[in-house]
């Protein structure tokens, strides 16, 4: 006589087979397609590198964005395929927008990569974008609190953002820390000047004073700086009615502040 047993026996030994098998094969298709999956991508990768060492702006952004998309966290990468993009000519507004997002990713990854803020700040401020300025300033300064040009972007965009008395607050706690230290720091020529571009916007006869005060504040605390030089002479130059000075005294002034300046010499083209 058979025994009950059997059948459920034979089917669990069966069921254990297809399962060892399932399992392998499952294992297999999964190591097959990470090798394929690495292999796309040491491709990609030297194809994107051999591009960007040719200059060929258009080629590595492509290459080195599907080696990116594999490998999202690759920071070297990263800022080679935001450098890319912003290299392609005719600069369009999908290559920037590329650009920033690949420095966003780096921040994430790396909070402290000050040259990926940087970019961030002059991608910001070059298309107007005001308000992820404020934020990357921001973001910035909680991270590395003594950054000397996080609180100038954040000035920045506060004004553009109509909100000139925390620009000014942002800009007054700068130069006031920026005075304690032994250093001198170009940073606090451009926060003078910020804050001469903020009161001089009011038409009063004590907001010119004001602030060509802040210029002048400047000067002193750099006289052999071109920038501080230059600011001020432009102040004089655009400046109608400032207090207890003639057109003549305007012009003398800015006429010194320019000789100086020259005396000094620059490489920068802005100056």
């Amino acid at each position: 006589m058979l025994d009950p047993k059997m059948p459920a026996r034979v089917n669990v030994k069966v069921l254990v087979i297809l399962a060892i098998v399932v399992v392998t094969l499952g294992g297999s298709l999964v190591a097959a397609r990470q090798i394929r999956r690495s292999v796309l991508s040491k491709r990609a990768l030297a194809a994107g590198e051999a591009a960007f060492a040719d200059k060929n702006w258009a080629r590595a952004a492509r290459d080195l964005g599907e080696y990116l998309g594999r490998n999202p966290d690759d920071i070297a990468i990263l800022k080679k395929y935001a450098q890319a993009r912003l290299s392609v000519r005719p600069l369009e507004s999908i290559n920037i927008g590329r650009a920033i997002n690949a420095y966003r990713r780096i921040i994430q990854l790396d909070p402290h990569d000050e040259v990926a803020y940087e970019k961030l700040a002059e991608l910001y401020g070059g298309t107007g974008n005001s308000a992820e300025l404020a934020y990357v300033a921001r973001v910035r300064l909680e991270h590395a609190p003594h950054d000397r040009k996080a609180p100038l972007w954040l000035a920045s965009a506060l004004v553009r953002l109509n909100r000139q008395a925390e620009a000014q607050q942002v800009l007054e706690q700068l130069t006031q820390e920026l005075q304690t230290q032994d250093d001198k720091h170009a940073e606090y020529v451009d926060a003078c000047a910020q804050m001469s571009a903020i009161i001089a916007t009011g038409a009063s006869a004590a907001d010119k004073a004001n602030g060509l005060a802040w210029l002048t504040k400047a000067v002193n605390y750099a006289p052999d700086s071109v920038e501080a030089r230059i600011y001020r002479a432009h102040f004089y130059l655009q400046t109608l009615d400032i207090p207890d000075l003639s057109n003549d005294d305007r012009l003398t002034l800015a006429r010194q502040d320019l000789e100086q300046a020259d005396g000094v010499g620059t490489q920068d083209p802005r100056l």
